[in-house]
């Protein structure tokens, strides 16, 4: 009877108390941690977003600096000198950049066979430049478009 009453005169914690609570910061430690992983993977998936925007942007800007006559594909129409498609590495992410070029005949001057009819239709080119990532989860294909005039 006296270890009885000195036993319950004891404090501390019971086995089903320690179970309880290590059960509930097991819990929130894998919240913690899903939380985290996500993060992570938001992130890299908008780096991936980033990279691949600038490598577009470098394409356009080097199509920019080119002289008219030399705005198109190899072996394309227009011809010219821009590689398309052409792969890209950048931080170990393998980018795939693709080009195309064509002419545009404006209406402001009049179209081809129209009427008044314009004699020459190749008023400038439009260049769209496609990056895409097959390796990247979830990415959709980049697209800038621009217009390029003499």
């Amino acid at each position: 009877m006296q270890y009885l009453a000195r036993c319950k005169n004891k404090k501390g914690f019971s086995l089903v108390e320690i179970l309880i609570g290590s059960g509930v910061l097991i819990l929130i430690f894998l919240a913690l941690w899903q939380a985290f992983n996500s993060v992570m993977s938001i992130t890299l998936s908008a780096r991936q977003r980033v990279t691949a925007t600038s490598i577009g942007n470098q394409q356009v800007e080097l199509i920019r600096n080119l002289a008219y006559v030399n705005v198109g594909v190899m072996g394309g129409n227009p011809a010219g000198i821009v590689v398309s498609p052409e792969a890209k590495t950048v931080d170990g992410v393998s980018y795939s950049v693709t080009t195309s070029i064509s002419y545009v005949d404006d209406a402001a001057d009049g179209l081809s066979g129209g009427n008044p009819n314009d004699l020459s239709p190749n008023d400038y080119k439009k260049v769209q430049v496609d990056v895409s990532c097959q390796s990247c989860k979830g990415f959709k294909t980049i697209t800038l478009v621009t217009n390029i005039s003499e």
